[in-house]
């Protein structure tokens, strides 16, 4: 299953407040989120595995991924 393909084609169908989880590990896939447009999205794992500020900490990478999304 393509997830990508399956949340763009479900937030463009339905008319509710989605929430979309999982795999939301890089920059790139924050971009796809806000692309897609669902009304939110959440993030786990990716800020203790250090995916956004490899040497950082929880904190480093949470606030590299909210000032990211505050840019946009």
């Amino acid at each position: 299953v393509d997830g990508e393909k399956l949340a763009r084609e479900f937030c463009a169908a339905i008319d509710a407040e989605i929430c979309i989880a999982g795999s939301i590990n890089s920059f790139a896939r924050i971009d796809t989120m806000f692309d897609i447009g669902p009304w939110t999205f959440t993030m786990g794992s990716a800020l203790f595995e250090k995916k956004f500020v490899a040497d950082g900490s929880f904190r480093d990478n949470l606030k590299a991924v909210a000032d990211y999304m505050a840019s946009k």
